[in-house]
């Protein structure tokens, strides 16, 4: 933040700008990225000033859309590195093989190497939300590395990419090689920045007690999204949407659909002030009793349960921090 806010007070100011409890010794993964959006709103960089030279605002969206016209994992990444340097020209992105595993990685060309370090694990953190909303699934990556000695020296997992953390003389992942063979299969209308982020978003807050569909709850608007785009384009009716439900993912079109309810009743439960009874009615059902049955057997748990369980912490001024994320993240495409 140094540079959207290089004394004290002008950090306490973005701090407040921010919703944020200026007064807290540490922030919540939600909080943090609430920050790092309005440090790159407010300086229009995506380097957020770790960099002498510029990022303009948009170019991020700009490499993910592109990227979306591969045909598999393996595509996406090449292409990543292919143009990556093209749009953004001091960051490089790398491919390694190493046994059976791929490392993929970013170097950014900021002012010093702590900065582009600090830029480099938000990019990359980006790139892995992105290639997940690609496949439509959340796959595992075994390790996440950065060259930042701040970040590595208090730092051994991370909670994004639900994996240990290592020094390296890189910023990158490292993933079964396997994975690379995973088909595209996004079909949103969304931007692939704002997708990529709320893919992310949800990662961080899909995982509950009990809970063994966290993937398929992840999934699961895409794959209505795609039984749909197939219907349309077959002429075909319920019945036969039902057979294609279970071609795609082996449960129900009625399954989906819940899973699709539970998955926005996680995200309003943890990043909103919302009660119960609010998020009842905005998820479809009659009343807050309704809502209590249907998430804790869903769940695996009560509403009240999960958000004391996963609550990241609230704007200072109540607002859906959730919201206020993606309203920042959509000035950014």
């Amino acid at each position: 933040m140094s540079m959207a806010a290089p004394t004290p007070e002008n950090f306490h100011a973005l701090l407040v700008d921010a919703g944020l409890d200026p007064d807290k010794s540490h922030y919540a993964p939600t909080e943090l990225k609430v920050l790092l959006v309005r440090a790159v709103l407010l300086l229009q960089d995506e380097y957020y000033g770790h960099s002498n030279l510029s990022l303009p605002i948009g170019s991020m969206n700009l490499l993910l859309s592109i990227m979306h016209s591969g045909h598999n994992l393996r595509d996406a990444m090449n292409i990543l590195k292919d143009i990556s340097t093209k749009i953004s020209p001091q960051q490089w992105v790398d491919i390694k093989y190493v046994d059976d595993d791929c490392i993929f990685s970013i170097i950014v060309n900021g002012i010093d190497e702590e900065h582009s370090a600090a830029v480099e694990l938000n990019g990359i953190l980006i790139f892995l939300f992105a290639m997940q909303a690609f496949v439509g699934q959340k796959f595992q990556i075994k390790k996440l590395y950065s060259r930042s000695t701040i970040y590595t020296g208090f730092m051994d997992y991370n909670q994004d990419g639900n994996c240990p953390v290592e020094y390296g003389k890189l910023t990158g992942f490292q993933l079964d090689i396997n994975l690379l063979d995973l088909p595209r299969r996004s079909t949103f209308e969304t931007s692939a920045l704002s997708n990529a982020i709320r893919w992310g978003l949800f990662i961080e807050k899909g995982a509950a007690r009990g809970n063994t569909d966290g993937k398929l709850r992840i999934e699961a608007e895409v794959i209505l999204q795609r039984i749909e785009k197939r219907a349309i384009s077959r002429n075909i009716g319920v019945r036969q949407k039902r057979r294609i439900a279970l071609e795609e993912s082996n449960v129900s079109l009625r399954d989906l659909k819940r899973n699709i309810k539970a998955a926005n009743a996680i995200l309003l439960i943890s990043t909103t002030d919302k009660s119960m009874g609010e998020i009842a009615t905005e998820i479809g059902l009659s009343d807050e009793r309704a809502f209590r049955r249907f998430f804790q057997g869903s769940v695996g748990c009560t509403p009240h349960e999960y958000r004391k369980l996963h609550s990241a912490e609230r704007n200072a001024d109540g607002k859906d921090i959730f919201s206020v994320i993606m309203d920042g993240v959509q000035k950014m495409t």
